[in-house]
């Protein structure tokens, strides 16, 4: 609840009509990109198999921004915000 407060966090719920999103990845820094199946909770992170795939090539990183972008401005999203 806290990093919702914070200045630079956009939090935005997907419109039910189109389908869940199951996505597990982000940049950091427009330089990194982190994805792959892992949970970033206590049991994906030690208990279960998954695959983690760090990806520092700039272009990968823009090309998932530019799409990333594209879903969080859909007009069927809304924006949420804890009190």
């Amino acid at each position: 609840m806290q990093l919702s407060h914070a200045p630079t966090v956009q939090i935005k719920v997907k419109a039910e009509a189109e389908g869940l999103m199951h996505m597990k990845s982000y940049a950091i820094d427009n330089s990194n990109l982190r994805t792959g199946s892992a949970n970033e909770s206590f049991t994906g992170l030690t208990k279960q198999d998954n695959d983690l795939l760090l990806i520092t090539d700039r272009a990968a990183v823009e090309a998932f921004n530019r799409k990333f972008e594209v879903m969080l401005a859909r007009r069927s999203n809304v924006a949420f915000s804890f009190p």
